[in-house]
């Protein structure tokens, strides 16, 4: 088990990177499908857990170049700068994207495309105003509405699956098993974010618990995207 939490970043990035590397050998199998937009987006997951992981790096080649000691006294020592952006910003408006070329219902579209601009506008403006908490914590507020922005997309989907004849062909539809592993995977993560204001540096037990739940949804998500993309057919865009 400690083995287990001291990798925990290499093990991260491996999950991530299967998922990229499925979608990268799979490409021409969606390259005319709006699927091409989901591994476009499995990439930029895998760029942000490789980038994100320098501080783990920095950490355990403390005398590598002198790096620690340079960032000692700045923001960059931790890596809660780029995950602010990137993950509770960037991510987000990637997958609104992706799904904003699924929906066909206009109505759907339109609201999902202006709740993105709104998130973006706010999201800027809330960093610009919380800049040293940008620099050094996690921007709880960020992550909480943009999953209201992910479930939108994935509850606009099954809206409109429900509402279609494509509910028959769903089974063997890329974005159907994308939208339920993301929902089922927000299900299980977003709890631990209301917990946060519980969090104590001291206590083990939980933070075991945090980094545990964590892997395990992540690594049966990244798994999940992987088989999804062999298994499903390609959808006409």
């Amino acid at each position: 088990m400690q083995f287990f939490f001291y990798h925990y970043s290499l093990f991260s990035l491996l999950c991530s990177f299967i998922a990229a590397l499925t979608g990268f050998l799979l490409f021409d199998k969606f390259k005319n499908t709006n699927g091409r937009y989901f591994i476009y987006y499995l990439f930029f997951v895998f760029i942000i857990e490789l980038i994100g992981g320098y501080t783990v790096f920095i950490d355990r080649n403390r005398e590598f170049l002198g790096l620690r000691d340079c960032l000692l006294n700045t923001p960059f020592l931790n890596n809660f700068w780029w995950y602010n952006i990137t993950w509770k910003i960037v991510a987000v408006i990637l997958l609104s994207r992706f799904y904003q070329k699924v929906l066909e219902n206009e109505s759907f579209k339109r609201i999902l495309k202006v709740s993105t601009i709104l998130f973006t506008i706010f999201a800027f403006f809330y960093v610009g105003f919380n800049w040293d908490i940008y620099l050094n914590k996690s921007l709880i507020v960020l992550k909480l509405t943009g999953s209201i922005i992910v479930l939108q997309c994935v509850v606009f989907y099954f809206l409109e699956l429900l509402n279609s004849e494509k509910n028959i062909a769903c089974f063997s539809s890329l974005e159907f098993y994308v939208s339920a592993v993301i929902l089922i995977w927000w299900l299980t993560t977003m709890p631990l974010d209301f917990y946060n204001v519980y969090f104590d540096a001291n206590d083990k037990s939980y933070i075991k618990l945090r980094y545990g739940i964590l892997f395990i949804a992540n690594l049966l998500m990244y798994l999940c995207f992987s088989l999804s993309l062999i298994y499903s057919k390609p959808q006409n865009k």
